[in-house]
């Protein structure tokens, strides 16, 4: 009984939140992955113990892994173009 509740809750809950649309994420491109990755690695060595020759880095460390993170996410949102999709999938 109680776990009849607890499953009609959860449907409800998941029925109210998403009502029926779809969220489709798309591979980032090749060249934003590897920008992303170089903020977010100058970040991690910024807030190591090291110095590094690149003044104004160690102060902001955060800012670069935050933006690499956000550089992903909105990759991650935004489609390819139909003329660069990749091989062996029908362009639309």
């Amino acid at each position: 009984m109680l776990s009849d509740i607890v499953r009609r809750y959860r449907t409800e809950a998941w029925g109210l939140t998403f009502k029926g649309s779809i969220m489709t994420l798309h591979a980032p491109n090749i060249a934003l992955f590897v920008i992303a990755w170089c903020l977010a690695m100058l970040g991690v060595l910024a807030a190591l113990p090291i110095s590094l020759p690149i003044p104004g880095l160690t102060g902001n460390s955060a800012w670069y892994i935050f933006l690499a993170w956000f550089l992903l996410a909105a990759g991650n949102i935004v489609p390819m173009r139909a003329e660069s999709a990749p091989e062996g999938q029908p362009q639309k």
